[in-house]
């Protein structure tokens, strides 16, 4: 298979072409199969998950290894983005990269997407724990990284969000910022580096720049194909505007997001619920934060990082709120002993309790 293509999708539509006029119907049911999987994978990702296994099958049957390892980056997306599913994402993946180490799959532009995937997990798994592991895999993105245009929005993502979480706000937003000035922009990627932007004035308590930024990024709504990260930033414009005391804008953002996010049907990314969980707090309507972690909780896939903050934010408003704790600190416990240093999450949850009535 050639690797000098001009993206790192062309291999995969010459691959159907070659099929079809050779008539190999096999060849062209497996491609086939991929691109409907793709198609429905926002709006029936069950469907979507077993129309890739059978397409990796079929690859594995046709000795494919090629098209093996790209069923298996899509499946590891589902498994995090679309049913989440931490620890089968962490096989999926772990396999992948240890697979993708072959030199048989030199040249295979999609060869670095699981050095991504394997991110992805570790960031919702424990990313300080897996700090070591998280920039090996980027060193290995870079080395591997066919095209440095296509690659280097995933690359600069993880960075962002690997600064963010290291507590590096000024990094992080300098990732975000040249992403935007990046001469390989497309419509795809601001609105998510606009999201980072958002997330970092979280932490940096900057309404003002949420406010900005959110709406900065929502300009791009209905132009990208990602539809939850035009809604999470609707949300983080309500909650700002809230803080910021115009109550009239983000009752309309919220609104707007509220609705979009059931018009959409499908579970929300895990910082919508911090959006909308802060928004209700900025309010003063602490039992409907709750709700929203609430809801949040069954999203999360195993995700042990994102439950873990999940679990403090709901510790803290049942505490503040003089309801019984003891079942969720009993959880936020046990879930944290799977971190490989929970004593930070532990401190967080003692804190928490400091404020009991």
């Amino acid at each position: 298979m050639s690797a000098t293509k001009t993206t790192i999708w062309d291999w995969i539509r010459d691959l159907a072409k070659e099929a079809h006029a050779n008539r190999d119907a096999d060849r062209y049911h497996m491609v086939r199969l991929f691109y409907d999987a793709m198609q429905m994978m926002s709006t029936d990702p069950k469907q979507s998950q077993a129309m890739l296994t059978q397409a990796r099958r079929e690859a594995v049957l046709l000795s494919h290894d090629w098209f093996m390892l790209l069923c298996d980056h899509w499946l590891c997306q589902i498994a995090v983005n679309k049913l989440p599913d931490y620890e089968r994402a962490r096989t999926l993946a772990e396999e992948a990269v240890r697979e993708a180490m072959s030199p048989k799959y030199n040249g295979l532009p999609q060869r670095v997407c699981v050095f991504d995937d394997l991110v992805g997990v570790y960031q919702g798994l424990d990313p300080l724990g897996y700090a070591a592991e998280i920039e090996d895999a980027c060193a290995q993105m870079e080395r591997y990284q066919p095209d440095p245009y296509s690659c280097a929005h995933c690359l600069r993502a993880i960075r962002i969000d690997h600064d963010l979480e290291h507590g590096r706000l000024e990094e992080a937003k300098s990732g975000a910022l040249a992403g935007l000035k990046a001469p390989e922009r497309t419509d795809h990627y601001p609105p998510l580096y606009y999201l980072s932007l958002c997330h970092i004035a979280f932490a940096e308590g900057d309404f003002a720049g949420m406010a900005h930024w959110a709406g900065a990024g929502h300009v791009f709504h209905g132009r990208m194909g990602e539809e939850r990260t035009n809604i999470e930033l609707m949300m983080w414009s309500a909650l700002a505007h809230a803080r910021l005391g115009d109550r009239s804008k983000a009752l309309a953002s919220y609104r707007a997001a509220r609705f979009a996010a059931k018009t959409l049907g499908r579970a929300m990314s895990p910082r919508y619920y911090d959006a909308l969980a802060e928004y209700q707090k900025a309010l003063g309507r602490d039992k409907l934060a709750l709700i929203a972690r609430d809801q949040q909780l069954p999203t999360l896939g195993g995700a042990t990082h994102l439950e873990c903050q999940c679990r403090l934010d709901r510790l803290r408003l049942l505490v503040k709120l003089g309801r019984p704790y003891d079942e969720e600190l009993d959880a936020l416990r046990a879930i944290a002993a799977k971190l490989r240093d929970p004593a930070a999450v532990l401190a967080m949850a003692g804190e928490a309790l400091t404020h009991s009535p």
